[in-house]
């Protein structure tokens, strides 16, 4: 039996090793062929090591809490090459009101765990402080319709978190705008925790009050992240060492996927037609709209509705000598209302060991989202001027960098808009006629690394289940 898999990205290459693992296990012959567009496995994953200096030039780490990263490192047996972020100076700051403001200690995304820490802190204004903790009191929402991650957060906290705190952090997650953002979609937990105590603080100190994480650090819950000393390419890498019988086609562009009596027919670019008996397209939804238009206008069409954001990444190496203003912490975000070009910018160097010769510093920066969609069609040389306008304002770095990287990924990030898990369950199905196609990939269910891994490897699943029956 064939299995075609279009795209080579985390989620592609998860579903093609767990196919390869369940056919070895179940005794059962398939031959699995991945078609890549690029010249390269992973995606948005992919480091550089360059004179000591380990550059990542897309994700930089995954969150442990999902366990489908690290069950995967395990299955490869390479978790005793991961790292964690380092144990000093986990914090977030927020650039607000034209200076650097550090998030109070325990500040969960968007809500304190350390109330302590919470009301010490000089970053919130006393009736921002005092909205901000009649979230305690207020009634939890009735009406199970959904919501905007916007009224979310204005409805129980007030305007002042969502400005200081959650757009920059959340938003910034997503590259995304808060108003446009469907709360179910991308905090479903936060919105359980309303309805199961009638809080998000006092779930947030139910599930997570005895964590010394939730207790000391700030913004992102940096204990939970990992990566590889060498760089997230170890996991690329790792997977595809681990299947060797699965043919990876480099440079080959699928055009059209079409559904024939008993099989499926995809024509590449080069003008080639392939003949399958099942289809897992692991690429981003409006690309499997257009490579289905032919088969399923239903489909098609519901696919198209995922919209997508782009960005922009940027490395910058700086010696530690012209870069001494560097907040001690993990990075820095950055809320619309202060109008700059960034979204955030990263401490590379005092987030994870072994990333630059002692003497140097790399700060990640982020462009692009729904508030600048613009700066995608800048020159290089334009970019590298407003990022280092942008730094000579956040840390009064004033040299130019030691080396630079620009990375642009263009409509790379799915928005989870308001009616996404509906639009979902209206995906699933229509996918349902189709025994033998399913979608893999971050427009389906999360978009952190572990999230790609459960969709490649639950899309798996369902294909060899379907063949094997």
């Amino acid at each position: 039996m064939k299995i075609a898999i279009i795209g080579a990205g985390i989620s592609g290459l998860s579903a093609a090793y767990y196919l390869d693992s369940l056919s070895k296990d179940e005794n059962f012959d398939i031959e699995i062929d991945i078609f890549e567009k690029n010249g390269h496995a992973g995606g948005n994953i992919s480091t550089k090591i360059e004179n000591g200096f380990v550059i990542e030039e897309g994700a930089d780490s995954f969150i442990t809490s999902k366990p489908w990263g690290i069950d995967l490192c395990e299955k490869l047996g390479i978790e005793e090459q991961l790292i964690s972020t380092n144990d000093s100076n986990r914090k977030t700051y927020i650039y607000f009101d034209q200076k650097l403001n550090e998030l109070p200690e325990g500040f969960f995304l968007m809500a304190p765990s350390n109330i302590e820490a919470f009301e010490k802190s000089t970053f919130f204004s006393t009736e921002g402080k005092k909205r901000i903790l009649k979230e305690l009191e207020l009634d939890p929402l009735i009406d199970d319709g959904d919501e905007s991650l916007e009224s979310f957060i204005v409805r129980r906290f007030g305007t002042e978190l969502l400005e200081k705190v959650a757009q920059p952090l959340i938003g910034g997650i997503y590259t995304g705008d808060p108003a446009k953002l469907s709360v179910k979609a991308i905090l479903p937990e936060f919105v359980d925790f309303e309805k199961q105590y009638g809080s998000i603080i006092k779930g947030i100190s139910k599930k997570y009050g005895s964590s010394d994480i939730s207790k000391t650090e700030s913004g992102a819950r940096y204990g939970l992240f990992v990566s590889f000393k060498n760089g997230l390419s170890v996991l690329i890498s790792s997977i595809i060492k681990a299947m060797p019988d699965v043919n990876i086609h480099y440079n080959s562009s699928v055009n059209e996927v079409l559904k024939s009596t008993d099989t499926w027919l995809l024509h590449t670019e080069s003008g080639c037609e392939i003949e399958t008996d099942a289809v897992i397209m692991a690429g981003p939804s409006f690309v499997s709209s257009k490579l289905l238009s032919n088969t399923d206008k239903k489909l098609s069409g519901l696919l198209n509705e995922i919209r997508y954001e782009s960005s922009i990444v940027v490395n910058l190496v700086f010696e530690k000598s012209k870069s001494a203003d560097l907040p001690k912490g993990f990075g820095v975000v950055i809320p619309n209302t202060e109008k700059m070009n960034l979204i955030a910018c990263s401490f590379s160097s005092h987030k994870f060991s072994n990333r630059a010769p002692k003497d140097y510093e790399i700060i990640r920066c982020f462009l692009g989202g729904a508030f600048n969609q613009n700066v995608l069609g800048l020159k290089d040389s334009e970019i590298m001027k407003l990022v280092l306008e942008d730094l000579n304002t956040l840390f009064n770095i004033e040299s130019e960098p030691f080396n630079s990287f620009i990375y642009r990924y263009p409509n790379s990030m799915p928005q989870y808009t308001l009616g996404y898990n509906e639009l979902l369950d209206k995906i699933s199905e229509e996918l349902r006629k189709y025994p033998l196609l399913s979608l893999s990939g971050n427009a389906y269910g999360g978009i952190g690394i572990p999230d790609s891994i459960k969709s490649g490897k639950d899309a798996a699943q369902y294909i060899f289940q379907n063949l094997v029956n």
